[in-house]
């Protein structure tokens, strides 16, 4: 009697498990393409590009900064074999204005990495929370990222995609 009725009660989960399994609902949307259609992500873009262009300017001006000043010193040695001591604290100083714009490119680029952090960060979490709550409403138990094309095949899977737009966007989806 006893295992009678461990094994009805085993025969029990695995069917409700097997329907649990069946019940599920999935959903799949680009996350690529949604982060592209963001207005927020295009914002983002702009300002990132007038940070770098600020980056470029600046350390075109060093360059050319740098350039006249080596010049002006090898006109000043000419021919000469031996160099002045005012010479020598030129190229010293020339040497140190190399190393200082060697260690801004350093610098800006982990900057770089933090300004694009800084900036996409809020809009990946607007466009998750989006997700998350499509997904809710609509009992989804799990949303695929289409994106990363790492499925062979979906059947009778819905794309989220202008739900999401629509929860963003309050029934103006981006294009």
């Amino acid at each position: 009697m006893k295992n009678t009725l461990q094994l009805f009660l085993l025969f029990i989960t695995i069917a409700i498990s097997t329907f649990n399994a069946n019940a599920q609902k999935i959903a799949h949307i680009n996350y690529d393409s949604l982060l592209a259609k963001m207005p927020e992500r295009k914002a983002a873009e702009t300002i990132y590009r007038a940070y770098l262009d600020s980056i470029e300017l600046k350390l075109k001006q060093m360059q050319t900064e740098i350039e006249i000043d080596y010049s002006q010193l090898n006109i000043e040695l000419g021919n000469n074999k031996e160099t002045t001591p005012e010479q020598n604290k030129m190229i010293k100083q020339l040497n140190k204005r190399l190393e200082e714009i060697n260690e801004y490119r350093e610098k800006v680029k982990d900057e770089s990495k933090t300004k694009t952090t800084a900036l996409l960060n809020p809009i990946i979490a607007k466009a998750k929370n989006a997700i998350a709550q499509v997904a809710k409403e609509n009992n989804y138990n799990l949303v695929i990222d289409s994106s990363k094309d790492t499925y062979l095949y979906i059947q009778g899977i819905q794309d989220i995609m202008p739900l999401v737009l629509k929860k963003l966007y309050n029934n103006s989806p981006a294009k």
